[in-house]
């Protein structure tokens, strides 16, 4: 109250003369502009917290005022990403029809990156393109940064044939009318920050799903994504901070043709193994298939051992 703001102002000191500001009715005012203020644009706030301090001591209301404040800028600071029940997935090795997940994936909740990665009940859809050139013969290469990459990830120091990343609650929308409408905003988001391009996915075709469960990490993640053409030319601004830089000998940024997809010097995880094998297993000669297939075997026997 007013009252006490006042008591407590003029508690040490030896006069009580009123300030310009420290006055009962301002004090009043102020309180009561406050109130009105958050009655009707509440919503506009990413958190309110309203407390009534008159009859607390002040060493207890300064811990839980600073106890919420470190909550409230955690909550802002640490993205939410979108998760599904396990439970509720039918997941299987491979690629996976779109239709036998669509109905669990429209039940995607959100909740803070970390809590969301430490708990195994949980799978991750990750929102990803393959992009391949113009004339279907290339297919476009990325590298993770170390810096950006925990050594733990199936990702770390491997060429990718993907770009992609989490579902975040800000890509959920009011014109999203559904799960497959998030996806989109969440991939065409990742394209323009990690690539620099602006893409438009057609909506009338449904994804592939990929899930390889072949370390604890991985078993946590569902790849839902799209292939795309690109003209080769196109000028890509790689994100300097996710993306190794298309500089020297590196291949990051690059398109490769089919052909050299397997060379010694190109290591690939699962999810871009299993794209080959499926979605682009009529551009590989046997010899790259029975490598492919070999050393995805092998990563399986090292896991089980």
């Amino acid at each position: 109250t007013p009252e006490e703001s006042i008591r407590r102002e003029y508690a040490n000191l030896l006069t009580n003369k009123r300030g310009s500001i420290m006055k009962e009715d301002i004090l009043e005012q102020y309180k009561k502009s406050v109130e009105e203020t958050l009655h009707e644009y509440e919503s506009a706030f990413r958190a309110t917290c309203v407390q009534d301090t008159t009859d607390r001591e002040q060493s207890d209301v300064s811990y839980e005022v600073t106890e919420k404040t470190l909550q409230t800028l955690k909550e802002m600071l640490m993205a939410k990403i979108g998760y599904a029940d396990r439970s509720s997935l039918f997941l299987q090795e491979g690629l996976i029809d779109y239709s036998k997940v669509k109905c669990a994936l429209e039940k995607v909740n959100y909740g803070l990156r970390e809590e969301v990665e430490a708990n195994t009940d949980f799978i991750q859809p990750i929102a990803i393109a393959t992009i391949i050139s113009e004339d279907g013969e290339k297919i476009l290469c990325v590298k993770k940064t170390k810096k950006s990459t925990d050594a733990s990830s199936p990702e770390f120091g491997q060429t990718l044939l993907y770009v992609g990343g989490h579902m975040r609650c800000e890509d959920s929308t009011a014109k999203c009318r559904s799960f497959l409408d998030v996806l989109r905003n969440t991939l065409e988001r990742e394209l323009y920050e990690e690539l620099g391009i602006s893409f438009a996915l057609n909506q009338k075709r449904d994804p592939f799903v990929i899930y390889t469960p072949n370390s604890n990490k991985s078993g946590k993640h569902l790849a839902i994504g799209w292939v795309i053409k690109l003209n080769e030319g196109s000028k890509l601004r790689l994100d300097s901070y996710e993306l190794v830089q298309k500089k020297g000998r590196s291949k990051s940024g690059t398109f490769i043709p089919f052909q050299n997809i397997t060379d010694p010097d190109i290591s690939l995880e699962s999810w871009s193994k299993t794209i080959l094998l499926n979605i682009f297993e009529d551009k590989l000669s046997k010899s790259q298939k029975a490598l492919l297939r070999s050393s995805t075997s092998e990563q399986i026997s090292i896991l089980e051992s």
